[in-house]
């Protein structure tokens, strides 16, 4: 089989997903009955399957107190639904300060409020 596999201390259940390397606030965990794993963001008690690392720089991924996933681009502290992962080549998301999600692209120095991803529906 090769590779890590890690064990849940409290659980005694076992993974291939390393828990190493989360962002401040988060935990991995393993569920009881289907050996899942799943993701504690502690501010607010609330859990998630959608794995919290690999986003690009600036932004986190946090879940409401309902449950709800957001996104929060740290340089303006503005939040917003819209996932900031996954842009073509050359692209950043960001987010201005009244909230709005907009793209920069670096290799033409221009920016616009149309989401460059393919048949994408900007979420605000």
């Amino acid at each position: 089989f090769g590779g890590n596999v890690f064990c849940h201390i409290k659980s005694k259940k076992t993974t291939r997903t390393d828990p190493r390397f989360l962002p401040d606030n988060w935990d991995q965990r393993i569920h009881p009955s289907t050996s899942r794993v799943y993701y504690q963001y502690h501010k607010t008690r609330q859990t998630t399957f959608e794995d919290p690392r690999g986003h690009p720089p600036g932004w986190e991924l946090r879940v409401s107190s309902s449950g709800t996933l957001y996104y929060v681009f740290l340089p303006t502290r503005q939040a917003t639904y819209s996932d900031p992962r996954g842009l073509p080549a050359n692209y950043r998301a960001a987010v201005d300060p009244c909230g709005r999600v907009y793209y920069i692209n670096d290799a033409e120095r221009t920016t616009t409020w149309e989401d460059p991803r393919a048949g994408h529906d900007q979420a605000s």
